[in-house]
């Protein structure tokens, strides 16, 4: 165990957490972080992913949760994207990948990060297609509690 290498991933969460995306924290005035949406995410695809198992075991729920928690890592060096800012999706694909050559090269201690970022983007397995989906309708379900539907 390295304290060094310790210290740098840890750099790397507080980073991450300093990362605000557009949404916003239900009942709240502040906008979720990235860290806070990971975390959610992840218990989300948790959650579903059991369900789904109950009736014929296909996903991997440690997987499943590889993923979640990296899916966005590279917005700590990338920031987040908003999807109505044209300027930074002209950009995104550049600096996320960057971000996650920094990543890569940064924490060859920790290889399983880089090689979840990089396994989720491929969108190769049936577990990333699943954290992509649930990660692209969680802000509607978020929403939809706030007016508790």
């Amino acid at each position: 165990m390295n304290l060094e290498n310790i210290q740098k991933l840890l750099g790397l969460i507080d980073q991450f957490k300093t990362v605000k995306r557009t949404t916003r924290n239900v009942g709240q005035e502040s906008q979720e972080n990235d860290a806070e949406h990971s975390y959610e995410l992840a218990i989300m695809c948790w959650f579903l992913a059991n369900e789904i198992n109950e009736i014929e075991v296909i996903l991997n729920i440690e997987k499943i949760l590889k993923y979640a928690l990296v899916h966005d890592l590279v917005e700590a060096y990338a920031g987040d994207t908003n999807s109505f800012d044209e300027e930074a999706i002209a950009t995104k694909n550049e600096r996320e990948y960057k971000a996650f050559e920094i990543i890569k090269k940064e924490f060859v201690f920790f290889p399983e990060v880089a090689l979840s970022i990089q396994e989720y983007e491929m969108q190769a397995d049936a577990e990333s297609v699943f954290v992509k989906s649930i990660d692209k309708i969680q802000p509607m379900l978020a929403s939809l509690r706030e007016f508790e539907i």
